[in-house]
Parts: structure tokens; C-alpha cells; sequence
């Protein structure tokens, strides 16, 4: 196997002909049909059944499509690498969660690119288990994360850099003190976002500490999207607990209104992930060591 061989089989169960990556790739379609043979022949196992609807993988085929995508990657990756070395260039990837994408990782590597101006920074977007695969396949140089993976995991270190406050907030016209007791809390509509579990953490565990039962909540709708709590918050639909950075522009324009919940402050860490520093480039260990000097400073 060749990784042109994995790409052709890549693009031909993505468009479902043989003929047309042929016709895409300006090879004749008998030599695409014999490399795929061939492929599948080194292999021992059908990967595609093709039929009058088209190409389709095999259950097997499956397998070796879901690996394929790592495998490029990592090559592509190593080609980065060897490229920018060659140019004396940094370029370092950094694969973070959503909200931190959204709100506040471009003001961190603001601030770290002022220290670093040489380094060059690609910030992409991914969920917590596809951060960890990366890092571990090198695909990206460093994550940044808000939960800790479930299980340890072997070859990375996982360190915390920061904490962010969370905010209880509604819109500046719905009807609720801006100073609450914690039993209070149940009276309301909570929107929820439902890919942010980590929000709700210290908030469960103070509830249950209080003897009340966090399942008495009125939680009015759960939402994957930090645009769609606010919008809903935009609505007066309820209340909602968000990371500070997200809503800051909105209390500071007094769109929103923050309620506190006596004796309850609410936070969550900020975990940088890597591989040991030994294994790392040098521009990847000085940013590092530039995300820990800064820690909270660099989150604004």
C-alpha cells in the first residue's frame, strides 16, 4: 500500500465512482480499477462492492476509510514539518474546544504571538476525544481542553493553565433579582448547553451538598450552541450559566444582567494537552512555557 493508493481509495468511496476520480485524476479508469485491485489483493479483503447505484465500502472497507483520514493527516503533518523546518519557519497547530475558539483563544494567541511574533499559529476547532487523537498522532502540536478525558492517557501530559468564571445571566428585562439564594435557583427557566457539561460541575455538586436534587431544576430546553442559549437568552426565555468570556460584551452593553447566587462562585480549569516537552519542537516548548507564564492573564 501507497498513500496514493489510500487517497484514490479515499475519493472513490466519497464519490462513489471509479470513472470519475479516474476522469478527476487524468488516469484511464482500467489503471484506477487495477491499483484498487491490487490494493485490496495486499490487503486479503474486499474493500468495495460496486453495482449499478455505484461504489460503496465494504464493512471492512469502513475500517479502512475511518484509519485512512489519520494516516493523511499524519502525513500531511510530516510534510508541514519538513517544510517549515527547511524554511527556518514555526508554524504551530492548536486544536481547542469551540467556545475557547470562539471567544477566547484569539485573544490568547494575541498575546503569545507579541512574545513569539517569529511563531505562526493555526487555531482549528474539535471536540475533546479528536484533540486527543491529534495531539497523540501529531496532528496537532498542542489542545487546549475544558474536561478532562475520562481515562488517563498514555504519552500526553495534561496540565492546567487557567480558570474561567462562569456567569448565571438573563436578559436585562427578565424578571429576576440580581442576587439569589441557591434554593431560589429552582424557581427559574434554565437553558442548557448540552456540549458544556463541565459548566454545571461545581453547581451539582454544592446542590447535592445543600441536600436538594439537582433533577428538580426547570430546565426549559438543552442547546448545543453558544449562540443559540444567548439568542434564547435575547428572547427572555429563562436563565442561563455561561463561561464569563461569552457574555462579557453583552453585560458590559447591559443587554444581559448577571444574577449572583450567594455563597456559590462558579469556575472551570483550562487544560493544556501535549506530549512531553523532550518529544516537542522548540517553538512548541516556548509556547508553552508562554501559555503558563501568562496563565489567566493571557485569557481576557
Amino acid at each position: 500500500m501507497n498513500l496514493d493508493t489510500l487517497m484514490y481509495y479515499r475519493q472513490i468511496i466519497e464519490n462513489k465512482s471509479i470513472s470519475k476520480v479516474a476522469n478527476q485524476s487524468h488516469i484511464s479508469q482500467s489503471a484506477l480499477s487495477q491499483m484498487m485491485q491490487k490494493f485490496e489483493d495486499s490487503l486479503g479483503y474486499e474493500l468495495m462492492e460496486r453495482s449499478n447505484r455505484g461504489v460503496t465500502p465494504t464493512e471492512l472497507g469502513k475500517i479502512v476509510y475511518k484509519y485512512s483520514e489519520n494516516i493523511m493527516n499524519t502525513y500531511n503533518k510530516m510534510l508541514e514539518e519538513i517544510e517549515n523546518y527547511a524554511k527556518k519557519s514555526s508554524n504551530i497547530r492548536i486544536s481547542a474546544t469551540k467556545s475557547l475558539v470562539t471567544y477566547s483563544m484569539p485573544c490568547v494567541l494575541f498575546r503569545i504571538k507579541k512574545v513569539h511574533p517569529e511563531h505562526q499559529y493555526d487555531l482549528v476547532t474539535s471536540e475533546l476525544d479528536r484533540i486527543i487523537a491529534d495531539v497523540q498522532n501529531d496532528i496537532s502540536d498542542l489542545g487546549v481542553i475544558t474536561s478532562l478525558p475520562t481515562k488517563w492517557i498514555e504519552g500526553l501530559e495534561i496540565v492546567k493553565i487557567a480558570e474561567e468564571q462562569i456567569v448565571l445571566v438573563s436578559s436585562e428585562v427578565y424578571s429576576i433579582p440580581t442576587e439569589i439564594q441557591m434554593e431560589e435557583l429552582f424557581e427559574y427557566d434554565l437553558i442548557m448547553q448540552s456540549n458544556s457539561e463541565h459548566l454545571y460541575d461545581e453547581l451539582y455538586r454544592r446542590i447535592s451538598e445543600n441536600g436538594m436534587d439537582k433533577e428538580l431544576l426547570k430546565v426549559l430546553f438543552k442547546i448545543d450552541s453558544i449562540g443559540a442559549v444567548k439568542n434564547a437568552l435575547f428572547n427572555s426565555y429563562g436563565i442561563a450559566m455561561l463561561p464569563y468570556p461569552t457574555v462579557k460584551r453583552e453585560l458590559y452593553s447591559k443587554a444581559y444582567k448577571q444574577i449572583q447566587i450567594n455563597d456559590l462562585d462558579l469556575h472551570y480549569n483550562i487544560y493544556l494537552v501535549h506530549k512531553p516537552l523532550e518529544h516537542l519542537s522548540a517553538t512548541s516548548r516556548e509556547s508553552i512555557e508562554t501559555f503558563q507564564k501568562l496563565g489567566n492573564k493571557a485569557f481576557c
